[in-house]
């Protein structure tokens, strides 16, 4: 605007420069110059209602000079103590007076939960982890007539955004701001927000990796591509009769022969997973990681003690949480503390994705494995289960077996239901072939 200004005046499209006062014109010193080189080529007239800006003379001229340096000086002084007190809010964990996060509300200088934002936010995660689409719910939320905050109908971009916002974790984020005014991209500092969560920090990293795998580009199909999204079980799953990859449609895994009409095999996506993970808790529970480790031509003794440094760090960050929680360290210390496990916690994970990319941050033990199964994004689990798993064949339905149980004579509702199920489940047994990793 200052600028286009200046031009106006230079090509004597405006005779005069009018302002209430001097810092309502010009604040830098570079401005200032500008101004008077304009006005000494141009000759416009420069005046203000305070009588404070004046350019007729050389005392004018050197006035204004020192009273804007003054002035330049004031509003960064203002700046600074602006950000200061701003950091500070953020290192005691109080809210930054914005905006209130989708979930919450502004009630006496803090945040506190929307019961109904609570149950959609919740909903979001659940169907995002079970592998839904952001558009799917968009879809259901816009056909029931729920609105954002602002009243709009929902979008992708909007549900990403809230399910990606460190705040429904009671995290208080603080970003700088940089020299051009706006905000800086990288947080420089974290802290414990005096607002309820309403989502864990494990959880918020799973839905975020999940988001992050969806949203990123394939390098060698170009960047418009999206990558195929990513289950439990995605290409390990084979059709038994012409032996293409079933893909998950839906409720099923459904055959992806390229010529329709030639093969229409289907099987229960839910059902599937079940039997295939119950196989390989089975499984790990009688081999351990480290014999699988060995077999592994890329996981070098290196690799190993990132493995257990990962492990370690993750119990230190743990503990590190309870002692400032117990009031037993101190704010600085505790975020201090966190910072350096996390900085190392990176490098570790980036040495193991180097080295060994097939077991990246798997834990040592098996029983580590399945207890952080369902905590675990898809892809994380998709590496280990083919760990032990090749392939899982599904064969057609048992020939001269009937497509479902009738109630017999004197069966009660629930009887014939728990019968259906174990008919189900042997059904599903005979159907699903695990052919395993040598």
């Amino acid at each position: 605007m200052f600028r286009e200004m200046l031009d106006l005046l230079g090509r004597r499209e405006v005779d005069a420069l009018i302002a209430y006062d001097l810092d309502r014109a010009v604040r830098d010193p570079r401005d200032l110059e500008d101004l008077i080189d304009a006005k000494v080529l141009a000759g416009f007239q420069v005046k203000s209602a305070t009588a404070s800006l004046r350019l007729d003379n050389d005392a004018d001229i050197a006035m204004a000079r020192i009273m804007v340096a003054f002035a330049n000086k004031s509003s960064a002084d203002t700046a600074r103590r602006v950000a200061r007190a701003s950091k500070q809010r953020a290192a005691e964990g109080q809210w930054h007076g914005g905006r209130a996060p989708f979930g919450y509300r502004m009630m006496s200088s803090t945040l506190v939960q929307v019961p109904e934002q609570v149950a959609m936010l919740r909903e979001a995660t659940d169907r995002v982890l079970a592998g839904d689409s952001l558009y799917r719910v968009v879809r259901d939320w816009n056909e029931a007539g729920l609105s954002s905050v602002r009243g709009t109908k929902w979008s992708s971009t909007a549900i990403r955004q809230m399910l990606k916002n460190p705040a429904i974790t009671g995290i208080r984020t603080y970003r700088p701001v940089q020299a051009d005014g706006s905000l800086s991209k990288e947080v420089v500092l974290e802290a414990e927000g005096n607002w309820e969560a309403i989502m864990d920090r494990e959880t918020f990293d799973r839905v975020g990796q999940v988001l992050n795998d969806r949203g990123s580009v394939n390098p060698m199909m170009g960047k418009n591509v999206p990558r195929v999204r990513i289950y439990p079980f995605s290409g390990m799953i084979r059709c038994g009769t012409c032996g293409y990859t079933m893909r998950k449609r839906m409720a099923n895994y459904s055959c992806s022969m390229p010529e329709r009409g030639t093969c229409h095999r289907q099987i229960n996506f839910e059902q599937t997973n079940e039997i295939i993970l119950a196989a390989l808790t089975d499984a790990f529970s009688s081999a351990t990681i480290r014999e699988r480790m060995a077999l592994t031509p890329n996981m070098g003794e290196q690799a190993k003690h990132a493995h257990r440094e990962l492990s370690q760090d993750a119990r230190r960050l743990t503990q590190l949480d309870d002692d400032h929680h117990d009031g037993t360290l101190d704010r600085a210390t505790w975020l201090r503390q966190r910072s350096r496990i996390q900085e190392r916690i990176a490098a570790n994970q980036q040495l193991v994705e180097q080295v060994a990319p097939n077991l990246s941050g798997i834990d040592v033990e098996p029983e580590n494995v399945i207890s952080q199964w369902d905590r675990r994004p898809p892809r994380w689990q998709n590496q280990v289960a083919r760990l032990l798993i090749d392939h899982v064949v599904i064969h057609a339905h048992p020939e001269g077996v009937g497509s479902t149980t009738k109630k017999r004579k004197g069966e009660t509702v629930e009887e014939h239901a728990l019968r259906h199920a174990q008919w189900r489940a042997e059904i599903m047994a005979r159907r699903v072939e695990i052919v395993w990793a040598r």
